[in-house]
């Protein structure tokens, strides 16, 4: 379709938005001191389920065809130079006992992002603890190729039945297990455990081949209205929940499960916009920066945390500084990120990329290889918005 090959650069710009949620939840406790609001920020670590969800639908969207070979490295290219820096700098220089992997499985499991599927939080949490996503995102590389063979076939009721279904499996799920395991892992099983987030990431896909079908919204403010309303009754909601509750929290897997429509609202009102050329302060020059600054800022922002609370700038409910000091700090930690981007994590991924193995100065011709039986052809990483 001619409108794929558009940029969805509102989606960009929702990047930010999601990675800066996460910083506020892992910030708050050295600003805030109003329990209301410490309770409704502990919730925004949601936004890690905005990225599975844009993740699925990006890289759906951007689909064409190429070698499985050379859509992983492109992938591995794009997130594990900037992850292992800042694995390094965490051990090196900020090292504490209490986040280091135990055994040498974490140690192994850490720099090839697989911790995840170890149940030990020292191991899936541990060093720069944000990188734990990274391990679902790399679970969601690997299974990508096979799954959008799937995706590609479905028509409006195939992707509605599959949408319905995986939501109804995320939900029984945990509400079986729960009464069977144990709290941490409950905890591990149902956040942290890459095969379960792939749901938001096949959510992602669904709605990037539905839209892609023709669904649209004729009014994409609407449909933002709709979104933000619905974020901030969800925030309202949980937060009244855990005050109700003598702190006691919605479980995880329920709290993302119901802000989940509102991502998809939004994922759907900025691909809207984009398509409908009605997209302004989104496309605009500064949102879409910051949204390409967010996969940096989220990987320096623990570690630069870590920093300022070793020198004692920063402490633990100890001298709340205010929301406008955490918003100049934020703002820091995306100076920072912008940084780290430029000097280190594009330089860093276009070395690798024109140095992809087995990489030849002279291919032959696509149709000569297609004959010759050749690599697979599956689909690439995203052209616009990765």
């Amino acid at each position: 379709m001619p409108a794929k090959s558009r940029r969805l650069d509102s989606l960009t710009s929702l990047r930010y938005l999601a990675a800066a949620a996460v910083v506020v939840t892992h910030v708050n406790p050295y600003f805030l001191t109003s329990r209301w609001q410490l309770a409704a920020t502990a919730y925004w670590y949601v936004g890690v389920s905005f990225f599975f969800v844009l993740s699925g639908f990006v890289l759906t969207w951007s689909c064409t065809w190429q070698p499985a070979t050379t859509f992983w490295w492109n992938r591995f290219s794009r997130i594990w130079p900037l992850q292992m820096t800042m694995m390094v700098i965490a051990y090196v220089f900020l090292w504490d006992a209490e986040r280091h992997p135990t055994g040498p499985l974490g140690w192994v499991l850490q720099p090839f992002l697989l911790q995840g599927w170890d149940p030990d939080p020292n191991v899936f949490a541990g060093g720069n603890g944000p990188t734990w996503s990274l391990s679902c995102e790399f679970f969601f590389y690997a299974m990508f190729p096979l799954a959008i063979l799937g995706v590609r076939r479905l028509r409006a009721r195939g992707l509605a039945v599959t949408a319905a279904v995986t939501i109804a499996v995320m939900i029984a799920v945990p509400a079986v297990v729960g009464s069977h395991v144990s709290a941490p892992i409950y905890n591990w099983l149902f956040f942290y455990l890459p095969g379960y987030r792939f749901g938001e990431f096949l959510i992602g896909m669904l709605l990037a081949r539905a839209t892609a079908l023709g669904l649209r919204f004729r009014r994409p403010s609407i449909a933002y209205l709709l979104g933000w309303s619905g974020f901030a009754a969800w925030v309202a909601g949980v937060t009244a929940y855990t005050m109700d509750h003598h702190g006691d929290p919605v479980p995880r897997p329920f709290a993302t499960l119901l802000v989940l429509p509102c991502f998809v609202l939004l994922l759907l009102a900025g691909a809207s916009a984009d398509l409908g050329g009605r997209a302004r302060l989104m496309s605009s020059w500064l949102p879409v920066k910051l949204g390409e600054w967010s996969f940096a800022l989220y990987m320096v922002h623990d570690p630069l945390v870590a920093v300022v609370t070793r020198h004692g700038w920063l402490r633990d409910h100890g001298n709340p500084a205010g929301l406008a000091p955490m918003v100049v700090f934020i703002a820091g930690c995306t100076l920072v990120a912008a940084v780290a981007h430029y000097v280190l994590e594009k330089p860093v991924e276009r070395w690798l990329r024109a140095r992809k193995p087995g990489r030849s100065r002279a291919p032959a011709p696509r149709h000569r290889r297609q004959q010759a039986g050749q690599e697979p052809r599956v689909c690439s990483e995203p052209s616009a918005t990765g």
